[in-house]
């Protein structure tokens, strides 16, 4: 399922899409906004994590709490035709949508090994900065090796 923004009179909108066969999608459980380029910059406040060189098919991101930058999925087209994904987030989450990905089709899909990407710093109930951890990883029908290549080539500022 994907999910699209449509502005409106009233404001946006978000609506689910069916896009292509079950395994083409990852699973993405949330509310999740389909974005553009220049958006996924603005709201990440920082380089969109994708490979340089491969075309961008979907950027989708995920809110988080207050003073923590968006989950992040972004899908690009290897020139195979294979679809390869690149997720930047907070540790849990990144994990947890790897662990079901993976589980979907372990036989096919691998992933990188997660890679720390810069953290974030959120204000707890009683005004405390605390550090969250976030990382990058990258999934596809590829080996494990290749994919932490692709990974090791993505730099996050």
């Amino acid at each position: 399922m994907r999910l699209a923004s449509l502005e409106t009179a009233s404001g946006p909108t978000v609506i689910s899409i069916a896009a292509g066969p079950d395994d083409a999608a990852p699973l993405l459980d949330g509310l999740w906004q389909s974005v553009d380029l220049d958006e996924a910059r603005s709201a990440l406040g920082a380089s969109v994590p994708r490979i340089d060189g491969l075309p961008i098919l979907d950027i989708q991101l995920q809110r988080g709490g207050k003073g923590e930058r968006p989950l992040v999925v972004v899908e690009q087209q290897h020139p195979s035709g294979e679809v390869v994904r690149t997720i930047e987030g907070p540790y849990s989450r990144v994990a947890d949508l790897l662990e079901r990905q993976i589980a979907r089709d372990p036989r096919r899909t691998a992933a990188s090994q997660p890679a720390r990407t810069p953290p974030d710093y959120v204000e707890d109930p009683k005004g405390t900065a605390r550090r969250t951890n976030r990382v990058l990883a990258v999934t596809g029908h590829f080996s494990a090796d290749s994919l932490n290549a692709y990974a090791r080539s993505i730099e996050i500022r």
